[in-house]
This record gives C-alpha cells, structure tokens and sequence, in this order.
C-alpha cells in the first residue's frame, strides 16, 4: 500500500488533533467531497491495522485515530510527520505512477496484474493502462519489453543484464522519494541492500582500487559501478539469463580495468564473504572501461589505441566540411576526441547510455556547442558502427566547451596601425601594445611612408590611425576604430575594447526594421515554410535543400522554445548569405510537437566558425529574455530586439 497526498493530508490532519475532526473540515484541507473523503479513510484503514490504528468515526462528532498498538502506532506516528514535513510521500502524479510501475515489474517474482497496480496506485485499472504505454516506452530503451500472459500477468522479458541496467537508472529516480511507509517496495530496496551500509563502502573500496592502478573516473558515476557490484550479488540467482556481449568473453581480460575488477571482487570476498565467478570480474571490468575518464597515455594500454585516433581524424575532417577549422591548432582536441570515443566505444558495447536528465541540464551560453554535438551524432549515425543514442553525446558537450575557448584564444585579430606625423608614437603604441596580453597581431606603418609598403586592406581586420576619413580609401573606411585622436597618449583601454567588438560581430547592426515580418495564419510547419520562401527569403536559392537540412537538424536537435521561440538553422552553409530574419506569429501554431509563436531564422556565410560562436551567444540571448515581449508594431519591437541584443553584449 502506498499512501498519496491526499490520504497523507487527512492522516496529518489527524495525528496531530487533539479532539474529533469533522468530515467536512477534513474534505476542506484535502480539497476533496465529502464523499471520496470517507472513501480514502475506508483504504487507508486496511492498510494501518498493521501499524496500530485507525481511523474511526464518532458520530455527531468527526473522526479521530484509535490506537490498536501503542508502540506500532508511536514508532509510525513520529515516522510519517517527519516524512510528511519533508514531502516525500507519494505524489501520484504520473510520472511517480509510471516509475513505480516500472520498479514493480521490474522486481516481480509472482503474479502482477493491472488491477494489483491500480490498488497500489490507488487510481483506475484504465489510468494504469495509460501510464503503462509510457513505462513500455522506457522500458524499451532498455531493449526490454513487457507482455502480459494470461494466467500470469505482466512480465518484463529481456536480458538479466539489461534488466540490471534499467534498475540503476530506476534507484537513482526513487531516491527522490524515499519513505518507510512505502511498504511494497521492500522488493526493490532489498536488490540495492539499502539501509546496510554496503553503497559507501563499495565506493571507497571501488575508489581505492581505481587509484592503486591508475584509472581514473568521475565521482558522479562511481555509485554506479558500486551499484553493478551490488546487483551481481543480490540478483546471483538470475544470472543464468545475463548475456553479456562477445567483448566480455574476448577481450575484457586484456583492459587494464581487468586487474582492478579482479582486486575488488577479492577483496569483497575475503572481507563480506561473497562469491564470484571469472563473468562477474569481466563484467566489472568492461563497466569501469565504460565510466572511466581516459587520458591520452591511457589508451597506450588498450589493445587498438591508434583506432581511436583515427576515428579522432576522421571525424575532423568531417567537421571540417561544414566548419573551416584546420588553421586551429587541433592537437589537444584530437586527443580528447580519441579519449571520449574510447569511453563512447565501451558504453555502446554493454549498452550504458546517458542519463537523459544529465543533457536536460546541460546549458551553453550560445548554440554552436550543441551545433558541433549535433554534427559529432551525425557523423556517428554516418560513418561509424557505433550504437550511440542522441544522450550520449552529451560526454563530447565539455570537450566542445573546451575546443571553442581555445579557438578563442588562438583566433588573432590583425590590426594595422599608422599615424600621420607619428613614426615614433606608431611605434610607441604598437610596443605598449606588445606588452599588454590581447589576441591581435599589431603592426604599424607611419603614413608618410604608407606609399613605400603595399599592403591589402583585406589582409588585416582593423586600422588605428589618426587620419581624416576624407583622405582614406572606400575599402578602409569601414576597418577604422574611432579611438583617436589624442594630444599624447591613446586610450588604450577603449583601444582594445573597440578591436574586442568588431563591427560584423554586433549582430544588433545585421537586424535591421525590414527584417521582421509578421505574417498571419500560420497554422503548421507547411504554412511556415511556404511563408519564408514567398517573403522572408526570395531572394534566396536552394531553399528546399535549406529546409531540409533544417529539419534534418531539428530531428536530432529540437531548437530551445523559450518564449514560444523557435530557431531555424542548417548545419550547412546553403544559402551563402548572413542574414538574420525575425517572425513574429498573429497567434501560436504546431511546430514540431510544440506551440511556437516567434521563428529566428538565421545563417553565417561560410559557416565562420568566429561569427557563427557569437551570432548563437545573441540568439541565446533572445530565447531567454524576460523582456522579449512583442507589440506588433514594427518599429517598438525592433527596438525591444535591439535592446535585448546590446545588452546580450
């Protein structure tokens, strides 16, 4: 029996009176009739006989609690208001209704049939129904499968180890909500030999053994390597149905995870009195292979290290298709990418994906990280074996972090400096320059001698100069920085904020009023799509291969629908412009199983990676705005957009 919210009301209600509570002051506090008021104390008095009351009605007076054992009833007394003033009874909402379900039949051992659950959910057999085709769908990303048999109910049918797998992800949901009043699950704790003190010990046991030989891993993921243990010992009974993969059999032995799988199982037994077989140290070897952080010289010990680095390399030539990144320095990031495809190569062997909560709360401050996670995915699906789900790739997330900061640092901005009447102050400038720590490549030319050099104004991306825009040339006009002209000394501070804010990169300056549209009665995708190719871009071809990288995009990235907001991107280059269009909606419409009202439909020539990081950082910005609230009057939401993105700066 499982008691829910509302019995957990009535029965606060009345632990805690000193006198009858009426029926009606009842049904008040627990915002329920009178009527299912009497029906939930008849439920619950079947359930507290066993611990030493009820619940009784005097009449003319209300109910209060009759103690049948004083002991029982004070232990449980004093037990439930704790719990309750911590909210961990049971919501029975669906989501809790669903995981319960799957605990349950995931740990049956006898008959389970629709009517056992909804008596335990206290719900209807067709509510149980429904939340049954969620659980099925959960249970399948598990490869498990659920049928229910005539005589005996419902079974879960699949590998033990599979089984295994989904009963870590499923401990980890219900310690949530823990409570020992939840009775029914005595089932479900015992498998994780809960109360006993055994998890932090197999933690620190697990711990020292990874560091006598040098491996490495995550705190985060350590409990679940505790809990693989724990479940070989407590689930020894089912092992006739684990098929473990043919790796385990072949090449487990040869990890160098093998000798530390075979200490803890030692140590285990000669400290708790446990039995293993060889299976059991493979198994566990295989898993720390899988949750281990690697280092590059910890791939010098795994069979094929150079297979991981040429997956590395041929993953960088296929991100290099649809971002120019091979004059980066890429020898870290290739290093990283092989460790990470190492870790991603013994995941999809034993079939450990990511939890999926852990990429719900992954945050980038712009969108190009997700970008490149989505391409990695794409590259996987394309020209690899692997069997990596959508959620795994959230393990490449910080390695992308990480290849974008340090792009970052090796991006240099050339900035020529000349000053009329200044060959020493041009040359006193570019050595304080020098010494101060910025991205740019100074150089300078005293504009005497200007005639004397030739130069590309396209070969440098700034001018610091003195001169009057008058006497300068059209294509140097737009490099300028307006930092001059100062008697002595030039601002230096300003100087660098101006070459730090290029004039391309203010993405406020790239949206001008034309740029928002607002079109009426779009009702699907369809309609969307035949409005952008009529109005917003017509001037553009290739537009139905556009869209379709667009929802290529969309199917393994929905965009982020903040403020009913939707963004709209190719991976690829198609359209060959820079452009950054705004659609405001006259109502919300469906759009890939969402209600969106506004679209940013956007693109970076070429695919710059630079421009593309900073236009996504804007956009961001957009779709997480409190102040993104639109008028429909053109020119007061194109200032309300342009005060959103210069903040964003």
């Amino acid at each position: 029996m499982r008691v829910i919210k509302k019995q957990a009301i009535i029965m606060y209600s009345l632990l805690n009176a000193n006198e009858p509570i009426s029926g009606l002051v009842l049904a008040k506090q627990s915002g329920l009739s009178l009527k299912t008021v009497k029906k939930e104390i008849d439920t619950l008095n079947d359930y507290l006989n066993t611990v030493g009351f009820q619940i009784v009605s005097r009449y003319g007076v209300g109910y209060e609690c009759e103690i049948l054992d004083e002991k029982k009833f004070s232990h449980f007394a004093e037990s439930f208001k704790s719990f309750y003033h911590n909210h961990h009874y049971f919501e029975n909402n669906q989501r809790e209704r669903v995981h319960f379900i799957i605990r349950r039949l995931l740990t049956n051992t006898g008959n389970l049939f629709i009517s056992d659950l909804a008596d335990d959910c206290c719900c209807s057999p067709s509510i149980i129904n429904r939340d049954m085709i969620e659980a099925k769908a959960l249970l399948s990303t598990f490869r498990l499968q659920v049928k229910n048999k005539t005589n005996n109910g419902l079974i879960v049918v699949g590998n033990e180890w599979d089984i295994r797998l989904a009963l870590i992800y499923e401990h980890k949901i219900y310690k949530r909500f823990p409570s020992e009043i939840d009775y029914d699950e005595y089932d479900f704790s015992r498998f994780f030999l809960s109360g006993l003190g055994i998890y932090k010990q197999l933690k620190s046991l697990v711990l020292e053994k990874l560091k006598q030989n040098n491996l490495h891993m995550s705190g985060l993921v350590m409990g679940k390597v505790a809990y693989t243990i724990i479940l070989s010992i407590t689930r020894k009974a089912y092992s006739d149905n684990l098929e473990l993969p043919e790796f385990t059999y072949t090449h487990a032995s040869l990890l160098p995870s093998y000798q530390a799988a075979k200490e803890i199982w030692e140590s285990l037994a000669a400290t708790d009195d446990v039995t293993y077989t060889e299976i059991d140290i493979l198994t566990l070897a295989g898993v720390i292979s899988a949750y281990q952080t690697y280092l590059p010289s910890d791939l010098n010990f795994l069979e094929y290290p150079e297979d991981f680095y040429k997956l590395a390399d041929e993953f960088l030539d296929y991100f290099d298709s649809f971002y120019n990144i091979k004059y980066f320095d890429m020898i870290s990031f290739r290093e990283d990418l092989a460790c990470n495809f190492a870790s991603l190569f013994f995941k999809t062997i034993y079939h450990i994906s990511v939890d999926h909560d852990i990429v719900s709360n992954l945050y980038s401050d712009g969108l190009s990280t997700l970008d490149y996670c989505m391409i990695l995915y794409k590259f996987i699906k394309e020209k690899t074996s692997l069997e990596a789900s959508i959620y795994d790739i959230a393990s490449f997330y910080y390695i992308f972090n990480e290849f974008v900061t340090a792009m970052n640092k090796q991006i240099k901005r050339r900035v020529l400096v000349t000053l009329r009447s200044g060959y020493y102050k041009a040359k006193n400038l570019c050595s304080n320059l020098s010494t101060i720590k910025t991205p740019y490549d100074i150089e300078f030319i005293p504009a005497e001698f200007s005639d004397l050099f030739r130069y590309n104004p396209n070969d440098f991306d700034f001018l610091a100069t003195n001169i009057e825009a008058k006497d300068l040339d059209d294509s140097l006009k737009s490099k300028v920085l307006p930092v001059f002209y100062f008697r002595k000394n030039i601002d230096f501070v300003r100087f660098i904020n101006q070459v730090n804010k290029p004039k391309y990169f203010r993405t406020h300056e790239m949206v001008a009023i034309e740029d928002i549209y607002y079109p009426k009665d779009i009702k699907n995708g369809k309609d969307l799509y035949d409005y952008i190719a009529a109005e917003v871009l017509k001037s553009c071809e290739n537009l139905e291969a556009f869209f379709q990288e667009v929802d290529e995009r969309n199917a393994i990235l929905s965009p982020e629908r903040k403020n009913q907001l939707a963004v709209l991107r190719s991976f690829k280059d198609i359209l060959h412009q820079t452009f950054l269009k705004i659609i405001i909606c006259d109502k919300p419409f469906r759009f890939k199983d969402e209600m969106i009202q506004t679209i940013i439909v956007y693109n970076s020539r070429d695919n710059n990676v630079e421009h593309l990081q900073f236009m996504s950082r804007f956009i961001a910005r957009l779709m997480h705005s409190d102040e993104l609230i639109f008028t429909f009057e053109r020119m007061t939401d194109y200032e309300i957009v342009r005060r959103v993105l210069e903040e964003s700066e």
